[in-house]
């Protein structure tokens, strides 16, 4: 299955972003990439690649993962979300409903951290419910990390620590959603070939992302993502909309 050049550089920006801070490659691959690729045929193309990610994280890093804060309280809240979230993903019909929600929920978010001033520690309550929100995302769109994110940050507030914890999360979640691809058809020969075509471009983003993760500024990345997927999430919701 033959995939437009540009998905490359997409995927390669968002490779860079998850190997310098953790997140964000998902979110920013389905937001630019939907613009060339349908939704439900990208996710299962970039999955596997995105797994290979998360495993040279953990096999580097291993030693930063808070694995008390990730089995304790993530990955109980992240189950009872994703369980959800993949019910959703059966019933839900094809259409561009999908799509416009999660264009939705990308430009919300986005704008949401634009505008925030600081940092503000979530409540148990808040974290629970972001955590198992996050889940659900997830399980629709494959990338549920902002709220994850949001609702982890503080507990992990060293980058590296962030970033281990997240792969070993990303790597759980993502083997759920590869078993329910398959189940659903979604995955086969073609999609693997595919992603086994991304590999390259995840080598890439570890050789840079390790650099940068030690080099540049969190915060100045992160605003940097923010604004990429506002402008993507609002030309997908235009879009969509034109065309139906």
């Amino acid at each position: 299955m033959p995939l437009p050049p540009a998905f490359y550089l997409i995927v390669l920006f968002a490779f860079l972003s998850e190997a310098v801070t953790g997140f964000g490659s998902t979110v920013i691959s389905v937001t630019l990439g939907a613009h060339l690729l349908p939704l439900e045929q990208l996710l299962p193309i970039f999955v596997p690649a995105n797994m290979t990610l998360s495993v040279w994280i953990l096999a580097k890093h291993h030693q930063h993962i808070d694995r008390p804060f990730l089995v304790k309280r993530m990955l109980p809240m992240l189950a009872i979300g994703m369980a959800i979230g993949l019910t959703l993903l059966s019933l839900a019909p094809p259409g561009p409903g999908l799509l416009i929600g999660y264009a939705a929920f990308v430009a919300i978010l986005a704008t949401v951290e634009l505008l925030r001033k600081g940092e503000r520690a979530p409540s148990q309550a808040q974290s629970a419910l972001a955590l198992i929100g996050g889940g659900i995302v997830h399980g629709l769109y494959g990338s549920g990390g902002p709220l994850i994110v949001w609702a982890s940050a503080t507990k992990l507030a060293n980058k590296s620590k962030l970033r281990a914890t997240l792969a070993a999360v990303w790597l759980l979640l993502n083997t759920a959603l590869l078993v329910k691809y398959w189940s659903m058809g979604r995955l086969d020969g073609q999609t693997l070939l595919a992603s086994v075509s991304l590999l390259p471009v995840v080598g890439l983003a570890v050789y840079f992302g390790e650099h940068l993760h030690r080099g540049v500024p969190a915060a100045a990345f992160k605003r940097l993502v923010y604004l990429l997927l506002l402008s993507a999430a609002l030309s997908l919701l235009i879009r969509t909309a034109l065309k139906h």
